[in-house]
């Protein structure tokens, strides 16, 4: 009878233990995981952070304020082109946000330069080819930013003409950028 007890104590022991081995392999995977996790982060952030860096030192004049912009109807913004050829960037967003920010001034900036049309182009149509660029090039880098882009574009009460209309200068554009990042 005590063998019996002791033989049952032992099967759940063996059962507890291989239990406890389960459970640790599982969490090793998940620290594992996670550090690959954290690591990818900091190789693309790194890498973002880096392409910025390369992109801002092509532009011939780059203004940086620690307060976000105060447009001309009064609405704050994080980003801002002025037809003069300045861009002005607010610094305290994350590296993949301010990233996208910077690619859509930029997309304003190269736009006005090959477009003589641009000063007749409404502010709906000004932000989509802006937006869009945006997006391509950050979905290029692995930056998703799908769901900003679409509610920005959405605001703007763009329809789907417009995105049809203007669909090959956001791919012209969107290339020139990635060309010149390169």
């Amino acid at each position: 009878d005590s063998k019996q007890v002791l033989s049952n104590q032992l099967v759940k022991e063996e059962f507890n233990f291989q239990g406890m081995i389960k459970y640790l392999k599982w969490e090793f995977s998940n620290i594992i995981q996670c550090i690959k996790d954290t690591l990818t982060y900091q190789s693309r952030k790194r890498k973002i952070s880096q392409i910025t860096r390369e992109i801002e030192d092509m532009l011939w004049d780059l203004r940086k304020t620690d307060e976000r912009i105060v447009m001309e109807n009064g609405k704050r913004a994080n980003g801002l082109f002025n037809t003069n050829g300045t861009i002005t960037m607010y610094t305290g967003l994350k590296y993949d946000h301010y990233f996208q920010v910077l690619i859509h001034e930029i997309a304003h900036m190269m736009h006005f330069s090959m477009d003589d049309n641009y000063k007749y182009l409404s502010c709906a149509e000004l932000e989509l080819i802006a937006e869009a660029t945006s997006f391509v090039v950050c979905d290029f880098y692995g930056i998703s930013n799908k769901k900003s882009s679409v509610s920005y574009i959405k605001h703007y009460d763009v329809n789907e003409a417009m995105i049809k209309k203007y669909e090959s200068i956001i791919i012209h554009i969107s290339k020139e950028i990635a060309q010149a990042i390169k």
